[in-house]
């Protein structure tokens, strides 16, 4: 490997392939000694896959995958070794398939381009401010996924109900567990943020519930796997 001069965090598509079958091989037997049961879904950290990667989660027998985040682009966070970065999803599909080449089934994180229109009243500008504001949501002003970040329960019950208009058959939710407890991260670092964090949870997950049903990676994975589904070469 040749080290960059600043390097940033280490992504695991970095290694050598066999390094990478090692390195999974090795936490799938660690999982199987401590829990006694086969690990069957993988995320990458930091969203880092690529195709070597995927070649060797399936080498060890790993059958569905959530890393890919449709419609963002990672390639500013950099890897540890020279020219190295994250992966490019914007192209990505928003709708699970599978991996061509491998056994895998990619079951995509829940990413939708925020359209709301927000009218801005009153002033000379508003017209101009309204124009501006209606192309934006046209165009898509920003991505949106659903993950509590403290001020975004708006943002989570929009996902929710985009995903019931379009007719999606899965909502996928991220949440680290550090972020269950106070100082776990930056963002619910106190008492307080905790006590609305779970707040929060609570409206959306009353809201999901009219239409959805909590269910495993693998689960979900194992119910579609009987699917025709689309193969990508991504």
């Amino acid at each position: 490997m040749r080290f960059a001069p600043s390097p940033g965090y280490v992504f695991l598509k970095e290694y050598p392939d066999e390094i990478i079958f090692q390195k999974i091989k090795t936490l799938k037997e660690e999982y199987i000694r401590r829990f006694e049961c086969e690990p069957v879904s993988h995320r990458a950290a930091r969203w880092g896959m690529n195709r070597t990667y995927f070649e060797q989660l399936d080498k060890n027998g790993i059958l569905y995958d959530c890393s890919v985040t449709p419609l963002i682009d990672w390639t500013s966070a950099r890897g540890y070794t020279e020219n190295s970065c994250g992966p490019d999803y914007t192209d990505h599909p928003r709708k699970v398939y599978r991996v061509k080449g491998t056994g895998i089934i990619e079951i995509p994180m829940s990413v939708y381009m925020d359209h709301r229109f927000i009218l801005n009243e009153g002033g000379n500008t508003s017209k101009k401010r309204n124009i501006k504001n209606f192309v934006r949501a046209v165009k898509g002003k920003k991505t949106l996924w659903l993950r509590p970040a403290g001020d975004n329960l708006i943002d989570l019950l929009y996902i929710v109900d985009q995903a019931r208009k379009h007719h999606v058959d899965y909502l996928m939710f991220i949440l680290h567990s550090s972020e269950m407890m106070p100082g776990g991260n930056p963002v619910f670092n106190t008492p307080e943020r905790i006590e609305m964090l779970y707040e929060n949870l609570e409206i959306l997950f009353r809201e999901i519930s009219r239409d959805f049903e909590g269910i495993s990676v693998a689960d979900y994975g194992s119910m579609v796997g009987q699917k025709n589904l689309y193969v990508c070469s991504k």
